[in-house]
């Protein structure tokens, strides 16, 4: 089994996609948790805004790129759309930080968020 770390983002004003996205990925994995969602200001951003960030941790033993699919799977349901970004919004962003403790977003751990829900979920 691997253990895989995911962040997930949105600057929409209410928890209601951070809430679906928790729904959509407990179905899509079994062995999922999810840490506080932590608001932040934007960081080199098209606009200054608040976006609402959250940790999860799955234990699984799906390959990457299985799990790669499930996530954008999951962002296109909810919404989003590639144009977005350019013009200021995020409904939901889901990446995967780590697989079996191989690291994909080096720059997203330099955000204190990320490790704070990487923290509280070890």
């Amino acid at each position: 089994m691997k253990i895989c770390y995911i962040e997930l983002g949105t600057n929409e004003p209410t928890d209601n996609n951070l809430s679906l996205a928790r729904y959509y990925l407990s179905s899509a994995f079994d062995d999922i948790q999810f840490s506080t969602i932590y608001a932040t200001q934007s960081v080199d951003f098209i606009i200054s805004c608040t976006f609402y960030n959250q940790t999860a941790r799955i234990v699984t033993d799906l390959p990457k790129e299985i799990i790669l699919q499930k996530l954008k799977a999951i962002e296109k349901r909810l919404g989003r759309m590639p144009e977005d970004k350019k013009i200021g919004i995020v409904k939901i962003d889901i990446d995967l930080l780590t697989y079996d403790g191989e690291v994909l977003k080096v720059n997203d751990w330099k955000r204190e968020y990320v490790c704070q829900g990487v923290m509280e979920l070890s």
